[in-house]
């Protein structure tokens, strides 16, 4: 059940100060790890901005045990199945690069993640951990 939904357009940093603020005052009396929710918005932001060079589109949409974030940017871009297919492996062997571990990170905090063909929208479910 959909609980709200909030669209953010041409996100900047301020705003995504908002959007963090939003998010962890929706985690605080529910089953997330706070810390996992706000790592994924920030790696899935920084990697729009960043592949991009412009601002992006996020929308948050939170439902009674799970988040749903959607980040659309303008940029080209990137093949979506070789950067899904990262392993330990790839990432011991470039542990020293500043880059390349964003998707891997994320991919481990989510229920589900999709990209679109372009690879220039992302979409991640997080689910309530009762274990939390």
């Amino acid at each position: 059940m959909l609980v709200e939904k909030k669209i953010y357009k041409n996100v900047d940093n301020e705003m995504m100060e908002k959007i963090k603020t939003r998010l962890e005052n929706w985690c605080h009396d529910k089953y997330y790890n706070n810390f996992e929710v706000i790592v994924v918005l920030y790696e899935l932001y920084n990697n729009g901005v960043k592949y991009s060079n412009q601002p992006v589109d996020i929308i948050i949409k939170l439902y009674k045990n799970s988040i749903v974030i959607r980040v659309n940017d303008q940029g080209k871009g990137f093949n979506v199945k070789e950067k899904l297919n990262i392993d330990t492996c790839d990432l011991k062997k470039n542990i020293h690069k500043p880059c390349g571990r964003g998707i891997y990170i994320v991919k481990n905090f989510v229920s589900q993640i999709c990209y679109n063909r372009n690879g220039n929208q992302v979409v991640v479910r997080i689910k309530e951990n009762k274990k939390y």
